[in-house]
């Protein structure tokens, strides 16, 4: 099989049936999977790469919500790879840093001995403490009544353009 609108790009379809599934709209019974690539992937690899899907799709759904992949505002596709790039690199510094800081745990979350990236996001600023990377924020601002334009500022008066006005003719055609 192949793309319509890309011909050149080879891709397999599998059709996956659990037999021992009720189907619900919760739980398929029936999956279609789609693998593009040159080489076919053997009935092993295509049963290990199923089981990981789970992984997969949590992965991408924690880089969407949490490291906002897709909410950035790019305008091109260079853009757009630079912007992957840093979420790439985020997440790989967050399962770097897996094991760097003690666990911080919500009421509801369970009791891990491996960290989740979310986790790990969490502690992200007590790591980078320890490690001694500071803060790139800067100091805050004081609070209260704002001093003003600095003495001497001279304010450049925005150009100014004439009302374009509809004559009463023309007003009285389209209405």
């Amino acid at each position: 099989m192949h793309f319509r609108q890309a011909r050149e790009v080879d891709l397999t379809v599998f059709r996956v049936l659990r037999l021992h599934v009720q189907e619900s709209r919760r739980e398929r019974r029936e999956s279609w999977f789609v693998w593009i690539g040159s080489t076919p992937l053997a009935l092993e690899e295509v049963v290990g790469s199923y089981q990981r899907r789970f992984s997969h799709e949590h992965t991408y759904r924690f880089l969407k919500q949490d490291l906002l992949w897709t909410k950035a505002r790019v305008r091109t596709p260079e853009q757009f790879e630079r912007w992957s790039l840093l979420v790439a690199t985020a997440m790989n510094q967050l399962v770097l840093a897996r094991h760097g800081g003690l666990a911080l745990y919500r009421p509801w979350e369970a009791r891990r001995s491996v960290l989740t990236p979310r986790q790990v996001r969490r502690l992200m600023p007590a790591i980078l403490m320890q490690v001694g990377v500071g803060t790139p924020t800067q100091p805050p601002k004081p609070r209260g009544k704002s001093p003003g334009r600095a003495r001497g500022t001279r304010l450049i008066p925005r150009s100014r353009f004439d009302v374009v006005r509809k004559s009463s003719a023309s007003a009285s055609r389209t209405g």
